[in-house]
């Protein structure tokens, strides 16, 4: 998803980075992850569904893609939403 982050910094943090800027700037990454998550919080007006998206680019209704580690969707939710304890 690298091809993303010059448009994902432009657009969230004003200011377009590279790929390695980014990647060296802890800061910026945490900045651009808080923004892009609390926007899909008010498009979906729920966790679950960012949660999923986040994690497969799907909301979460019927998603049980998983990852090349074997993670699928349901127990990423699950285990993403046990952290908020």
């Amino acid at each position: 998803m690298g091809y993303n982050i010059p448009n994902w910094t432009d657009t969230y943090l004003g200011v377009r980075m590279t790929v390695q800027e980014f990647l060296h700037d802890h800061h910026a990454q945490d900045m651009l992850a808080g923004l892009m998550f609390t926007e899909r919080i008010g498009k979906y007006r729920n966790i679950v569904d960012p949660v999923a998206i986040w994690f497969s680019g799907q909301p979460a209704h019927g998603n049980e893609n998983c990852d090349i580690n074997g993670t699928c969707v349901p127990e990423y939710i699950a285990q993403t939403l046990a952290l908020r304890k």
